[in-house]
């Protein structure tokens, strides 16, 4: 995850980081804006979607699943990296809609390079003017 702060940083965007508790002392980049909630990690997952108008999965374990069922049912589409080797990778067999009210898509790539051109579209076409992701690795 440091990797993925370090280059948003750079690129210029604003980044928003809500460690869970067991990590709020962790160092973070003084450029960072760091919301310490002292809420466990399946809390903090809750406020990492709903302050998010997108979810990307770049691959990781139970807590990025939770955060991708969190973002379907909170209306928020979700770009997942599979073929990873991680847990993640389960989300391939998932259908794009996990029930009948198609809250929002799951979209799944096994392509990185693909992943970014169709957020980048998504975000292109998008009504909101800041829009908010949450990525999440690991």
């Amino acid at each position: 995850m440091k990797e993925v702060v370090d280059s948003a940083l750079e690129l210029g965007f604003k980044v928003l980081i809500i460690p869970p508790i067991d990590q709020e002392e962790v160092p973070f980049p003084d450029e960072a804006i760091v919301v310490r909630t002292g809420t466990s990690y399946r809390i903090r997952s809750v406020f990492l979607v709903r302050t998010s108008d997108v979810l990307i999965v770049l691959g990781g374990g139970a807590g990025c699943i939770q955060e991708l069922i969190t973002a379907y049912t909170e209306g928020k589409p979700s770009y997942v990296l599979v073929n990873t080797g991680m847990p993640t990778d389960i989300v391939e067999s998932m259908p794009e809609y996990i029930d009948h009210r198609k809250l929002a898509p799951i979209m799944k790539y096994r392509d990185e390079n693909t992943l970014l051109r169709d957020l980048c579209n998504h975000l292109k076409t998008s009504k909101t003017t800041s829009t908010k992701y949450a990525v999440r690795v690991g």
